[in-house]
């Protein structure tokens, strides 16, 4: 039987403890380095599959293929994943210089929607259409727009808003202010 103290001297480090160690303090800096990039694309892979929505003017071509604005109608847009509605509000404003009034608000709860390249999602507003005709050179009408939503699965929310001034000269709508995350 060996001796069990000349087995530990035997085993000893041979070599530099540097030349020994090098392999080991590579796979520890290879496993940190794994562990970030995880971290990376974890994050990149959430970002990638959440909804994305906007809003937009509404338009179609006429029989010359003009592009003819359709004025009291909003077309919002579903890209990426479909999305869990928690919110939608659209309100419109008509605003001078004395005074502003509210002209129509219309709050939306709790629906669904799912990106599709072939499908519109669309509100129209009728009754926006006495107040676009009365309208003079010192008033004009904002529209608000605001969505909270997220992913079918989680509790992220996302929230979209624009704001638009409708320009009186060439009958369309100007994007004044939009934020979304």
């Amino acid at each position: 039987m060996a001796d069990p103290t000349h087995v530990i001297i035997d085993n000893l480090l041979s070599n530099p403890w540097y030349i020994e160690l090098a392999p080991i303090f590579i796979a520890i800096v290879a496993v940190v380095v794994s562990l970030i990039s995880l971290h990376f694309l974890r994050r990149e892979h959430i970002n990638s599959i959440r909804p994305f929505i906007w809003a937009s003017e509404f338009a179609h071509l006429d029989e010359q293929q003009l592009v003819v604005p359709v004025l009291q109608t909003v077309m919002l847009k579903v890209l990426n994943a479909p999305a869990k509605i928690y919110s939608a509000q659209y309100s419109f404003e008509k605003v001078s210089a004395t005074n502003n009034y509210l002209i129509l608000d219309h709050n939306d709860r709790n629906f669904f929607r799912y990106p599709d390249s072939q499908i519109q999602w669309t509100f129209t507003f009728n009754e926006l259409d006495k107040e676009l005709n009365s309208l003079d050179s010192d008033t004009h009408i904002e529209r608000h727009i605001k969505i909270i939503y997220g992913p079918l699965s989680g509790n992220q929310k996302y929230f979209y808003h624009s704001r638009a001034k409708f320009l009186l000269s060439d009958k369309k709508w100007e994007l004044i202010e939009e934020n979304a995350n």
